[in-house]
């Protein structure tokens, strides 16, 4: 949460260095997908379960609209799909363009979205399609990003050539010594600020507070190539053991890449949908494996350390499997007692 306000911060601050008459109290808004996460509920951004009385969703934020399985309609392809979130889009743009600062898009999405993709040219269109507006971007990278993603890159914004003004890094980044530490990689105008004196707000808060997390960090870099042949690896086992095994059960979508996997279920009726995620939750936990459950979208994530052992992996990418496939068998389960 702190990486994503900085970096919408200091964006706010690009944009405006030449106008000191930018009003703080004006209308504009911060574009958040459908079905995204950036942070706790109560202070940031973000399409989350507590989007509702008594914290309510960020008054800075408007959502836009993503191709997704999840609002995916009956019979319509994955092309399909992606066209009419196109259409979509452009009609969000259209209407609420001239509010909208910045921009925040997940090159992958994390846990809300059990790790699903998108389709590369969409992701494209959608972050070039912002931009002919004036609207700066935002690449949220703290789930997929330091390599997760397993396209064999430390951001999966370069991997894709993503045309984005800033990404931000997730607290893995420290590896967990001394203070905690994120933050957002900006493409251009240090000069800029500089001479407008200008900075982000909250940047003389946590930078070099602590000189041993910093030094951590610097490691970490030189060291996540050092794992990628680990993560093809990681990806290797849950693409057999997740995208191989379901490839032809209508009731689940697969999501994932690299060391970020997960699944949802899609059945047509909602009550199908529920009542599978509860007795996966069941099961699974009676199978004494625990992945990420998303009760949002019914589904699950798991994003596995770089040097798991591969063996445990497997097992629990198995009764993972497992938990699954008996889920969907399950007819009977009581959803209202359990939630």
């Amino acid at each position: 949460a702190s990486a994503v306000w900085a970096a919408i911060e200091i964006l706010l601050q690009l944009r405006h260095a030449d106008n000191s008459s930018f009003p703080l109290d004006s209308n504009w808004k911060i574009a958040v997908a459908e079905l995204s996460y950036h942070g706790s509920p109560t202070s940031s951004m973000g399409s989350h379960v507590y989007s509702k009385p008594p914290f309510g969703m960020h008054h800075r934020q408007i959502s836009y609209p993503v191709p997704s399985s999840i609002t995916k309609q009956e019979g319509e392809s994955e092309a399909d799909l992606n066209e009419r979130a196109k259409k979509a889009f452009d009609k969000f743009l259209e209407v609420h363009a001239h509010k909208v600062e910045v921009l925040l898009i997940e090159p992958q999405r994390g846990s809300s979205g059990c790790g699903e993709t998108w389709e590369t040219e969409t992701l494209h269109y959608y972050i070039d399609r912002a931009r002919s507006y004036g609207i700066s971007i935002c690449a949220d990278e703290i789930m997929c990003g330091l390599g997760r993603h397993g396209k064999r890159s430390i951001f999966l914004s370069k991997s894709l050539g993503l045309n984005a003004d800033a990404v931000t890094f997730g607290k893995a980044i420290a590896g967990g010594c001394g203070e905690m530490l994120s933050g957002v990689l900006v493409k251009a105008g240090a000069k800029k600020l500089a001479v407008t004196d200008r900075t982000s707000f909250q940047s003389h808060t946590y930078a070099g507070a602590s000189a041993k997390a910093l030094l951590t960090a610097t490691q970490v870099l030189r060291e996540v190539p050092l794992w990628y042949d680990a993560i093809e690896s990681i990806n290797s086992i849950c693409n057999q053991h997740f995208a191989v095994y379901f490839e032809k059960e209508e009731a689940v979508k697969v999501c994932g890449q690299g060391a970020m996997w997960g699944l949802m279920f899609t059945q047509e009726r909602d009550e199908d949908r529920k009542r599978s995620f509860a007795s996966f939750e069941e099961i699974s936990n009676s199978l004494n494996v625990r992945p990420y459950y998303v009760k949002r979208t019914n589904g699950f994530m798991i994003s596995p350390v770089y040097d798991i052992d591969l063996e445990v992996l497997k097992e629990g990418c198995l009764r993972l499997q497992k938990a699954v496939e008996q889920s969907l068998k399950s007819k009977e389960l009581d959803i209202d007692s359990r939630h």
